[in-house]
Parts: structure tokens; C-alpha cells; sequence
């Protein structure tokens, strides 16, 4: 993904980064899921909520080392405010579809 990025090839997303996670979380690379995690979210993109208890859950079975506090904090005040977003547009959605 680094190399496809450095080549000019795109820039990576949210679609990008979650199937390595989840690749990497299932071959017990928990490490590098971490790290990819920490990089998905400082360049902007916010994980969905089953990507980040899936890292949280595995650094913790592994006994990594902890996601850093200020990032999880940023992780969550963000998958509430996608939330409470969601939760404001579907009765919107809704009638529109009626």
C-alpha cells in the first residue's frame, strides 16, 4: 500500500487500509495492525468501529503494546459522531425513499 502511494498510483483510504487490518489482524501480524491502524487514523481517516475493536481486541490477546490513549479518544469521538450523524439522516432517508 506504501509502495502504491509512492508510485503515484492513488491515495490510500479507508477502503484501503481496513482489508490490510483485518488481513494482518488474521495472520496474527497484530504489530503491523497496529501500526497501519495508528497511520489509517493520523492521515485522516477514521476507522469503522468493528476495524478498531478488532485491533484493540487482538493487541490485547497478544499483550502488544496499548493503541496510545489521545488516539483512541480520537478514534471514538469520532465513530459517536458518525453515529449520532447516521442516526440524525435516517428518518430523512427514510421519507425520502417512501
Amino acid at each position: 500500500m506504501r509502495e502504491m502511494v509512492a508510485r503515484g498510483h492513488g491515495m490510500a483510504s479507508s477502503s484501503t487500509y481496513t482489508p490490510v487490518i483485518h488481513s494482518l489482524c488474521e495472520s496474527r501480524r497484530v504489530g503491523e495492525a497496529r501500526q497501519f491502524l495508528i497511520d489509517m487514523a493520523e492521515s485522516g481517516h477514521l476507522p469503522r468501529e468493528h476495524t478498531y475493536k478488532l485491533v484493540k481486541d487482538a493487541i490485547d490477546d497478544a499483550g502488544e503494546e496499548a493503541l496510545p490513549e489521545e488516539l483512541c479518544q480520537s478514534i471514538e469521538d469520532g465513530i459517536t459522531a458518525r453515529y449520532r450523524h447516521v442516526m440524525r439522516i435516517k428518518p430523512i432517508m427514510r421519507s425520502v425513499t417512501r
